[in-house]
C-alpha cells in the first residue's frame, strides 16, 4: 500500500515477511497470485460473517451490502491503484461475475433473477460509494413487487 503496486515484488515481499524469495516461490508464481490470495482469503471471511449475521437475523441484502462496502473500503489501495487495475482487467469481469454469483447465492431471495439482479446492484452501487440507508427503499421495493 505504501509503495504501490508497481513498485511491490516478491522480493520487496519476502523482506519484509524476513524469508527469500525462492521460498515464496516454491508456493506463488507471482506477485498477482500473492495479492489474488490474500484478496480472496478476506472476501471468503466476508462471506462467513454476511452467514453468520443473517443466521442470526439480519437482512441479507444489507449484511452483503454492508460487507462488500468494508471490503472495498479496506481494499482501495489496490482498487485506486492503475497499475493494479492494469494487472487485473484482464480477468476482472469473470471476477465480476464469481462475486454477483457469490452474492446472489447468499441473498437467496424468491427469484433467481432478482438474487442476480440485487447481487449486480449491491456491486454497482458500492462502487459508486452510495450509502445503504439511502438505497434501502429501493430494495425494499425491489424486494416487494
Amino acid at each position: 500500500e505504501e509503495m504501490g503496486y508497481s513498485k511491490v515484488t516478491i522480493r520487496s515481499i519476502a523482506s519484509n515477511i524476513g524469508i527469500g524469495a525462492g521460498t515464496i516461490y516454491n508456493y506463488f508464481e507471482s506477485k498477482d497470485v500473492i495479492i489474488a490470495n490474500f484478496m480472496a482469503s478476506d472476501w471468503l471471511s466476508c462471506v462467513n460473517e454476511i452467514k453468520e449475521k443473517i443466521s442470526s437475523g439480519t437482512d441479507s441484502i444489507k449484511s452483503c451490502y454492508l460487507a462488500l462496502e468494508e471490503y472495498m473500503q479496506n481494499h482501495s489501495f489496490l482498487f485506486s491503484d492503475n497499475d493494479a487495475y492494469a494487472s487485473y482487467r484482464i480477468s476482472s469481469s469473470k471476477w465480476h461475475l464469481m462475486l454477483r454469483n457469490q452474492i446472489a447465492e447468499i441473498l437467496d431471495l424468491s427469484d433467481s433473477f432478482l438474487n442476480e439482479f440485487i447481487a449486480e446492484a449491491i456491486i454497482t452501487w458500492c462502487i459508486e460509494k452510495k450509502k445503504y440507508n439511502e438505497l434501502e427503499p429501493i430494495f425494499e421495493r425491489l424486494i416487494k413487487e
